[in-house]
């Protein structure tokens, strides 16, 4: 229970230095929610890549809009997962993937983050950080005990700048966690309309007067 405790307060503190958001974040742990609040996603599954070396910075788009974007890794790429379906991951622990060149319409980015061991296979209780980056300001959140369905997506009320995955702690000791993503979801905003007031409308003659509808 302590170690549980007390793992959970230095991520926290961790967060605290991610940086004061400047623009407004809303984040999401499920998938379908993440999706209800934007508009034209689009995903990048990542298995077109190879499980193999690749080299950084990597130029990508996510399919259907698309959303194009570059990810690095300061030591380049080493995909895990399965040629059905692949992952992207750093070739070194300590490196984490950053995300930019995102199109200046995209509001919303999301997916699956989680860690990897050395040969890329799932590696279950990692605890990562996953931060955004607005309008010069940044929201970063744990996602703790990570596994391969441990989505977290965020959208924002600006373009985001930027997206970073990396491991917390000691996690990014060489040889223990390698911070991975995989099917990585891009979005704009909501073309729903959003309800401004509500009026009962009435005629008299040419004119119409709008009362207010009290709860």
């Amino acid at each position: 229970m302590f170690g549980s405790t007390f793992r959970s307060m230095v991520l926290a503190s961790l967060l605290c230095l991610a940086g004061t958001a400047q623009a407004g974040f809303t984040t999401y742990t499920d998938k379908a929610a993440f999706l209800a609040a934007l508009s034209a996603p689009a995903t990048d599954t990542f298995n077109d890549l190879p499980l193999a070396m690749v080299a950084s910075p990597l130029s990508r788009a996510a399919t259907i809009a698309p959303y194009s974007y570059t990810a690095t890794a300061t030591n380049g790429f080493f995909p895990g997962g399965a040629p059905a379906d692949v992952w992207l991951r750093p070739s070194a622990a300590t490196d984490e993937i950053t995300i930019t060149n995102i199109p200046t319409d995209v509001r919303g980015i999301g997916g699956y983050f989680f860690g990897t061991d050395n040969l890329g296979n799932l590696q279950s209780g990692g605890d990562l950080i996953v931060q955004a980056n607005a309008g010069g300001g940044g929201l970063g959140v744990g996602v703790l005990g990570a596994t391969t369905s441990s989505f977290m997506g965020f959208v924002s009320d600006g373009p985001i700048d930027s997206f970073a995955i990396r491991m917390s702690g000691s996690q990014t000791l060489p040889g223990t966690y390698w911070a991975t993503a995989n099917d990585l979801i891009f979005a704009v905003a909501s073309t729903t309309p959003v309800q401004v007031k509500a009026v009962s409308r009435k005629s008299h003659g040419a004119a119409t007067f709008d009362l207010p509808l009290v709860p």
